[in-house]
């Protein structure tokens, strides 16, 4: 039977609209991720294979529209609208929240604004028990984040956290062999990303520490829930270099850091930023970015290159070679909206919670501050707040 959710959307920049194609994507597919008219070769494995392979899944019967959107800016609400309408959905348009929320027809909405208006639309959308999607990071402080904590404790409705990697075929293939005990025990995780700098889209918010938190939370907050699922601990301390080394007019957010983080049962995490140099791939954003992370434990070492597909594990004497396939990018976007469907429709659950969001957050301000003391570790205690 079809399952046809009305999705309202707080935001209609480039990010939001990115989303959207998501969600039209997987409506006008048969089977997630086949391109192909007439469904193969997932619709063959479907019906004659005795068991189906993991990456056959049936997706007809998602059938989402998008019935509301809310954004302040003319000319972005209208460019999404207009989207929408190719897709022969013609969604109610407001520029304020207020009639969004006491008009709107929606079953469940996104809220895809900057960081800094997060919580001002999230909160009393949960209020109103709507399923709600929120982008990451929750909010720019932790007194914010523990105010979306609450709303999403107290309600009834669904509250899904846009953390994208954790239903990304190629970060859960590191939980999986991590999990399974590939390296040993696991004691260091190492993340290290080379980029373009942020875009000014949506006015420049990413650029100001006050509207996004700072490019440490901004960026690099997938990162430290990465560290934090991965490791299955409490991060405890955080110490951090960094500043501007480029980037210095008109902008407050550092574009490159060095981030070290203590987790309670002794393992330890680093992670290193540069926002100023455009080498390696090419996204969906045209932004160019070279990702590399290592996971080190007693028994050997799961090493993730520069690729959107391959993994390497070495322990002593070998290297095994994992391919985890053209659909396990690093991105996972589609992969999130899929999942958030499936919770929608009462056949998942969320792969993170707003406490999870906030540990990362923890991380990331703790990581900023230690910055501007001149690299003093920064404590962070059992309730992911700075001390």
């Amino acid at each position: 039977m079809p399952f046809r959710p009305a999705i309202g959307f707080v935001a209609a920049g480039k990010r939001a609209r990115t989303l959207m194609d998501h969600l039209y994507t997987i409506r006008d597919q048969e089977y997630f991720l086949c391109n192909r008219d007439d469904g193969w070769p997932h619709g063959f494995y479907d019906e004659f294979a005795t068991e189906t392979p993991d990456w056959v899944d049936d997706v007809s019967d998602l059938q989402p529209s998008i019935t509301a959107i809310m954004n302040p800016g003319d000319e972005s609400r209208e460019t999404a609208a207009e989207r929408c309408r190719e897709h022969g959905d013609d969604p109610a348009l407001y520029a304020d929240l207020e009639p969004f929320l006491d008009e709107g027809a929606f079953d469940a909405v996104v809220v895809a604004s900057p960081n800094d208006r997060h919580v001002e639309s999230a909160v009393p959308l949960l209020e109103r028990d709507i399923d709600t999607f929120c982008e990451k990071p929750l909010a720019t402080t932790l007194p914010a984040h523990d105010e979306l904590i609450g709303a999403a404790e107290a309600t009834d409705a669904l509250f899904y956290v846009g953390f994208q990697r954790r239903v990304a075929p190629y970060y859960r293939k590191i939980k999986e062999l991590l999990t399974a005990g590939t390296v040993g025990d696991l004691g260091m995780v190492s993340h290290v990303e080379v980029r373009d700098p942020f875009q000014s889209s949506s006015g420049g918010f990413r650029f100001s520490e006050a509207r996004s938190g700072g490019a440490l939370l901004e960026k690099n907050s997938h990162d430290f829930d990465l560290f934090n699922w991965y490791t299955e601990a409490e991060p405890v301390r955080v110490s951090a270099f960094g500043g501007q080394h480029v980037f210095t007019r008109d902008t407050d957010i550092v574009d490159q850091a060095t981030v070290n983080v203590q987790y309670d049962d002794g393992t330890v995490g680093s992670l290193e930023l540069c926002l100023y140099n455009g080498v390696g791939h090419a996204d969906v954003y045209d932004v160019h970015t070279r990702k590399t992370s290592e996971y080190r434990g007693t028994d050997g070492v799961v090493i993730a290159p520069d690729s959107p597909e391959d993994l390497l594990v070495q322990r002593r004497g070998e290297t095994e070679e994992i391919t985890v396939g053209a659909a396990g990018s690093h991105g996972g976007d589609i992969y999130q909206m899929r999942r958030f469907l499936r919770c929608l429709q009462g056949k998942a659950a969320p792969p993170a919670t707003a406490v999870d969001a906030k540990k990362a957050a923890a991380v990331s301000l703790a990581a900023e501050r230690s910055i501007d003391r001149d690299g003093a570790v920064v404590e962070i205690d059992g309730n992911y707040d700075i001390v």
